[in-house]
């Protein structure tokens, strides 16, 4: 018997529906802060994804949306974000906070301290730096300042004298913010030592001396030579004093002083002490009219430290001692002509004049009456006073000319005040002069000779 054996093959159908993996929006966090904590906040989809923020469970909202705080601490904080489904692949990210709360360091390196500067303009240089971030903010008056590689460097700053300020304030991502004020003091004048002496003294005498500044506190360092010998150093501009004696051969003693200030500007002073030695002199007045010598003329000699009066003797002779040099004489007597000389001598020595020829005075006159004679014709307008006028030969000089003058002719106008006019004719010159020829005319004064004016005729 046939037997037949049927066997059933079932056929299971699973059907699977794609599903879309989760995403998640963040909306926008601080990257650093000052804060103790934190809100991530944002939405995922599909919204009823799984959440989680590292170990915590974030509670997600019908609509999807999200918010979560957390806290932080110092430093990198770094937070795992997963938002899963039940088969797709999850959403994974990484949120980094980081917690600030030290303010970044700001360093100025130039120009170096101390801050006092001679010359303008300058470099303002600096760097910045963060233990936490690397992307700083620099400015200066409100104007940004480039950082290069957490460097920065501005030229051509330019200084007025004074305290110049200048402020820079770096700040970080968090918000810290740190300040660093410079102030650069800025002089060009050199210092001022003022050197106290005395500038002639006789020889044997001791003399003090002192050292000084207007403004000591601003003095770095000074140095005191005497005669070129190194008398004395200090760091400071505290004054300084001391007691020398002029004795052996020396014939002035020079202080030199040298000294720099703050700013690094530097100033030399000098002061010379001449030393005075006694000296011999002599000589002899003549009268200018017949070269005969004049007795009882009375003078005066006189060095920068000692004067004498004087008469001169029957052959018109006048020695003195005087000590130092150079010496003056000058001739006092009402009745002749004002003169003077000057000579130097040397040092324990004696000198010799030349003789002195003398023009005696003339006698009072009326100012409305001309003064004339042979060789001067003179009338003066506008003046005061009873005039005494007294030509004088060119031998005869009130005061010696400079070498490659000759003079021609002069006169001595006394006792007149106020102001004036004069008109002068020369006669009987001592040498002709050509029409035309270019005349100077010369007052005398206490120094010598000044020009009064230049004048053309014949």
């Amino acid at each position: 018997m046939v037997r037949f054996c049927f066997a059933w093959v079932s056929l299971c159908l699973v059907l699977l529906f794609a599903q879309a993996a989760p995403t998640v929006v963040l909306e926008p966090s601080p990257a650093y802060t000052r804060d103790s904590d934190v809100t991530i906040a944002g939405s995922v989809t599909p919204a009823d994804s799984t959440l989680t923020l590292g170990a915590v469970t974030v509670t997600v909202h019908p609509d999807g949306s999200f918010s979560q705080n957390l806290p932080l601490r110092d430093g990198v904080n770094n937070f795992f974000l997963t938002a899963r489904q039940p088969n797709p692949p999850p959403f994974q990210r990484t949120v980094a906070v980081v917690r600030d709360t030290e303010p970044p360091r700001l360093t100025l390196t130039q120009p170096a301290r101390p801050l006092f500067v001679n010359r303008t303009p300058v470099v303002l240089a600096g760097r910045v730096a963060d233990n936490l971030d690397a992307q700083l903010t620099l400015t200066r008056a409100g104007n940004p300042v480039p950082l290069v590689d957490g460097r920065f460097e501005e030229t051509g700053i330019s200084l007025e004298p004074g305290d110049n300020t200048f402020t820079y304030v770096v700040s970080d991502r968090a918000g810290n913010v740190a300040e660093e004020t410079l102030t650069l003091s800025f002089n060009q004048q050199p210092p001022q030592p003022t050197i106290t002496a005395a500038n002639h003294l006789a020889h044997g005498d001791s003399f003090n001396f002192q050292v000084t500044f207007p403004e000591p506190e601003h003095i770095k360092h000074y140095q005191v030579h005497l005669n070129q010998t190194p008398l004395h150093g200090a760091e400071n501009g505290a004054p300084f004093q001391h007691q020398q004696v002029a004795d052996g051969d020396t014939a002035s003693w020079r202080i030199a002083v040298q000294a720099e200030d703050l700013w690094g500007n530097h100033a030399r002073a000098e002061h010379l002490v001449q030393v005075a030695f006694p000296a011999f002199g002599y000589g002899t007045l003549l009268d200018d009219r017949d070269s005969r010598p004049l007795a009882g003329v009375a003078l005066r000699v006189s060095s920068p430290l000692q004067s004498q009066d004087l008469v001169s003797g029957p052959d018109g002779d006048y020695p003195f001692n005087l000590t130092g040099s150079p010496v003056l004489l000058e001739i006092t007597d009402p009745r002749y002509v004002t003169a003077r000389r000057r000579m130097d001598t040397p040092a324990g020595g004696g000198r010799r004049f030349s003789d002195w020829r003398l023009t005696p005075r003339g006698p009072p006159q009326s100012l409305s009456v001309p003064f004339e004679t042979d060789m001067l014709d003179l009338r003066l307008s506008g003046f005061a006073g009873t005039p005494r006028v007294s030509p004088f030969s060119q031998q005869a000089l009130p005061a010696p000319l400079a070498l490659g003058w000759t003079p021609l002719a002069g006169f001595e106008l006394a006792e007149v005040t106020g102001p004036g006019r004069i008109e002068a004719a020369f006669r009987r010159l001592p040498y002709a002069v050509p029409a035309g020829a270019t005349l100077y005319l010369f007052r005398a004064e206490a120094v010598g000779w000044r020009l009064a004016a230049v004048l053309s005729g014949s």
